[in-house]
């Protein structure tokens, strides 16, 4: 018997699969020069592999490791694993085009290859098990178009979300900056909310230079990227603390002093009841102080 028939014989389909189906893989895999089903699934697991790596070095900030990583994850999908795999599932060449797009783009996070991995494992499960509920199918095309979103679009709307952050800052300035204790406690809690804005694009001008600039030392900013570092998003988490706090306690006081919350023990705090001959006039000078 001819070799290229043997080897087409032993590799067996996965049984979900319907019979002119399971001949095309089988057809394929031969091509492709795979004897058994167990080898295709460990060349993709070992291509799924070297994207957990890659992660791994992102999250130490060797960008330029973790981009030799994902090449290889790339050369070892596109020429081993994809024109297989994508007999079987739709979602095998999204992740080829995903991959493609994450080695080369500026901006990449942990949680970008975190996600990819995650779609090499349903690739995988696709493969072996047949299609997924629809559910899941949504919940991985939806993962699958926000990576497309990665690189430069995402870049570009953190910066200006970060340096159009001042301009509010400093009109919060304006209007908190008077001398009443509750206004200013909202003022920071504002401030509080778009820190994290403005640390994010921080994150995304050090990639920018790192790769593009002839700064590699900036790329270490990456780490404050709350989608990069446990650091960075209990950082996060306590900024939004801070801001339930301070504006809870600022508006509080605001709305007690404007009468809008009163309290048994509490003594009379409004024009009225300092007052029970004040004029709407009168009133008005006791707001502006405010």
């Amino acid at each position: 018997q001819p070799r290229e028939a043997t080897e087409i014989n032993t590799f067996r389909a996965p049984d979900w699969m319907p019979k002119d189906l399971a001949a095309k893989v089988k057809s394929r895999a031969a091509a492709l020069g795979y004897l058994y089903l167990s080898d295709f699934i460990d060349t993709l697991e070992e291509a799924r592999d070297d994207v957990g790596r890659a992660t791994a070095l992102l999250g130490s900030a060797n960008i330029a490791e973790a981009r030799r990583y994902l090449d290889r994850a790339w050369w070892r999908y596109q020429t081993q694993v994809v024109s297989l795999a994508e007999l079987a599932t739709p979602l095998a060449p999204k992740v080829g085009r995903l991959l493609e797009r994450l080695r080369r783009v500026p901006g990449v996070r942990t949680s970008d290859l975190t996600t990819l991995y995650t779609l090499f494992n349903a690739v995988e499960t696709e493969f072996l098990y047949g299609e997924p509920t629809k559910a899941e199918e949504i919940w991985l095309d939806l993962q699958a178009s926000l990576l497309g979103f990665t690189g430069l679009p995402r870049a570009v709307m953190f910066l200006l979300a970060g340096a159009l952050a001042f301009f509010p800052l400093f009109l919060i300035r304006l209007t908190f900056g008077g001398r009443n204790v509750y206004w200013r406690l909202l003022g920071l809690a504002f401030f509080f909310l778009l820190l994290p804005a403005m640390i994010e694009a921080l994150t995304y001008l050090g990639d920018i230079l790192a790769n593009y600039g002839g700064l590699p030392q900036l790329a270490q900013l990456i780490n404050l990227s709350v989608l990069q570092s446990l650091v960075a998003q209990v950082g996060w988490g306590i900024s939004i603390l801070l801001v339930v706090v301070l504006a809870g306690w600022g508006l509080r006081g605001i709305a007690h002093q404007f009468g809008l919350i009163s309290e048994r023990a509490s003594a009379p705090t409004t024009a009225q009841e300092l007052s029970p001959t004040a004029t709407s006039e009168s009133v008005v000078e006791w707001d502006e102080e405010f």
